[in-house]
C-alpha cells in the first residue's frame, strides 16, 4: 500500500527555493536573503510581491499552483525589481505602465538567461517582441525608462486592458500577457488596512496583469532614502560575493557597474558646470554692507554674466528629444540671472535666421520659435564656422545631437557638453568633449 505525502505548504516551497538558488545562483541569492519571507501567506495577495523595503508577500494557492522551476523565476523576478533599482526610478511616472515596462525587461533578461517564469506573466517572445493592449513592442536593447515612453503613449488603452475591458492580451509566445479581470482581485475582494508589510494597502496595490504586484508603501523620502541606500550596498556586496565564485550573472554587469560609477544627470554636469564658471570679483568702491554696524568695510562680490550657448543639431533623428531638452534647458537657464544665453539650430549649415538670443521674454517659449532653411545632413563643422564668423565666444556650449557627424570636425572655443539622443552614438563625440545621454538618471 502506497504511503501519502503530506503536501508541502507553500512557506516550505519557498523555502527549498531559496535553498537551490543559494546552491546556483550566488548573486541573486545574496539580495535574496535580505528579503522578509513571512511564514504565513497574505490572504489579500492574490499572487506574489515584494516591496521596496524587501518585504515579500505571497498567496498560498498561487505559490502551490508553480512548478518548482517558475518559482525559482519568480523569486530572481523579485530580486530583479530590487537589484535593478525599479522603486526608486519610477519617480512620478504612472504605476501600472512603469509596472508593465519593468517587468517586460526583467523577464526578457531572464529568459536570455534561461530561466522559467509563471506563465501569466508580460513574457517577450527570444527576440523580445510582445503584444500588449492590441500594439507590438519590441524590449531588446531598451531600459525600462524607454520601454516606459513607447508605452505611455497607449497608457489609456493599456489601463483599459489592465482592468478587464478587452480581456487577455497574448504575448510573444502565445501564452496570456496579464491577468485580465483577475487583475483586479486584490482591490475588490480585500479590506483596508495594514496587511503586513508596514503601510501596504491591498486598495492600492491591485495585479497590473503580470504575475506578481508591485507593492507601494507608505515610506516617507528619508525612509525612501534610507532603503535605496541600503539596497544599493547590498547588491554590491551580492557582486562581489558572485564574482569570488565565478558566478556573476552577465545580465547584471552593466547595472552594478552604474552603481559603483553612478552616472551624471546631463542637468545636473550642466548647472555644476555654470556654478563653478560665473565669474566672481570683488570691488571695495562699493563695500559690502553687511558688516557696516562693526565699522568694517570688506569687499562686495561681483558677479559677471555667464554667456552660454545651446546649439541644436536639427536632423530628423533629434526631432523626438528636442522638447524635453529646451524646455529643461529653459528651467535651467531660469536658475542663474547672471547667465545669458543664446539658442542655434543647425544640420548641414547653420543659418542667421536660425540664432536666438535667448532673453527673459522668450526663454520659456524656446519651443515656439520658429527654423527655417533646415533641410537635413549633420555636420557640426558649420556651427563652429558661424561662432568664428559672429565672433562669438562663450565659456559653455551644450549641444543636443545624435552623434552622427563627420568624423573630424571643427570646433567651437570653450568648453562643450553633448548630450546624446535616447539612441545617439557617442563614437566620434566622446573624443571632444563631455559626454551624457538625455535619458541618463543620477
Amino acid at each position: 500500500m502506497a504511503l501519502l505525502m503530506p503536501s508541502i505548504n507553500a512557506h516550505d516551497r519557498l523555502i527549498r527555493a531559496m535553498v537551490r538558488i543559494q546552491r546556483e545562483h550566488a548573486f541573486f541569492s545574496y539580495i535574496l536573503m535580505n528579503f522578509k519571507v513571512t511564514a504565513e501567506a497574505s490572504p489579500y495577495m492574490p499572487t506574489a510581491g515584494v516591496s521596496k523595503a524587501g518585504d515579500f508577500m505571497y498567496n498560498e494557492e498561487f505559490i502551490k499552483s508553480l512548478d518548482n522551476a517558475e518559482l525559482i523565476g519568480l523569486l530572481v523576478h523579485e530580486v530583479m525589481h530590487i537589484a535593478k533599482g525599479d522603486f526608486f526610478r519610477q519617480g512620478n511616472r504612472e504605476h501600472d505602465v512603469w509596472g508593465i515596462a519593468s517587468d517586460c525587461i526583467i523577464n526578457y533578461i531572464l529568459k536570455q538567461e534561461g530561466f522559467t517564469l509563471p506563465k501569466n506573466g508580460y513574457l517577450p517572445d527570444h527576440n523580445g517582441h510582445i503584444v500588449i493592449a492590441g500594439k507590438d513592442y519590441c524590449v531588446a536593447g531598451k531600459s525600462t525608462e524607454q520601454f516606459y515612453d513607447e508605452l505611455f503613449k497607449n497608457h489609456n488603452k493599456i489601463r483599459l486592458t489592465i482592468n478587464g475591458g478587452e480581456g487577455k492580451e497574448k504575448n510573444g509566445n502565445g501564452d496570456q500577457g496579464g491577468n485580465g479581470s483577475d487583475g483586479g482581485r486584490g482591490e475588490n475582494d480585500s479590506p483596508e488596512g495594514n496587511c503586513g508589510c508596514n503601510g501596504y494597502d491591498p486598495k492600492k496595490n491591485k495585479s497590473h496583469g503580470g504575475f506578481d504586484v508591485h507593492i507601494q508603501c507608505g515610506e516617507s523620502s528619508s525612509q525612501n532614502a534610507q532603503s535605496e541606500s541600503k539596497w544599493k550596498k547590498v547588491v554590491i556586496e551580492a557582486a562581489t560575493s558572485a564574482r569570488s565564485r565565478g558566478t556573476m550573472p552577465g545580465c547584471m554587469e552593466s547595472t552594478v557597474d552604474k552603481l559603483l560609477n553612478p552616472i551624471i544627470d546631463w542637468r545636473t554636469r550642466v548647472m555644476k558646470f555654470i556654478t563653478n564658471e560665473i565669474p566672481v570679483d570683488y570691488t571695495n568702491r562699493l563695500p559690502s554692507r553687511a558688516f557696516y554696524a562693526t565699522g568694517v568695510w570688506s569687499p562686495r562680490v561681483l558677479r559677471e554674466n555667464l554667456e552660454v550657448f545651446i546649439s541644436v543639431d536639427y536632423s530628423g533623428s533629434t526631432m523626438g528629444d528636442r522638447p524635453f531638452f529646451l524646455t529643461e534647458t529653459a528651467a535651467i537657464l531660469n536658475s542663474y540671472e547672471q547667465v545669458k544665453g543664446r539658442l542655434l539650430f543647425w544640420d548641414a549649415e547653420l543659418h542667421e535666421e536660425n540664432d536666438f538670443a535667448i532673453t527673459r521674454e522668450n526663454r520659456n517659449s524656446l519651443l515656439d520659435l520658429k527654423v527655417k532653411g533646415c533641410n537635413g545632413g549633420t555636420i557640426m563643422s558649420c556651427y563652429a564656422d558661424y561662432c568664428e564668423k559672429k565672433g562669438y565666444k562663450c565659456r559653455l556650449h551644450i549641444i543636443l545631437t545624435d552623434g552622427e557627424i563627420e568624423t573630424n570636425p571643427k570646433l567651437p572655443s570653450g568648453n562643450i557638453i553633448f548630450v546624446l539622443t535616447a539612441r545617439g552614438t557617442d563614437s566620434i563625440v566622446k573624443n571632444y568633449g563631455a559626454v551624457c545621454r538625455i535619458t541618463d538618471i543620477e
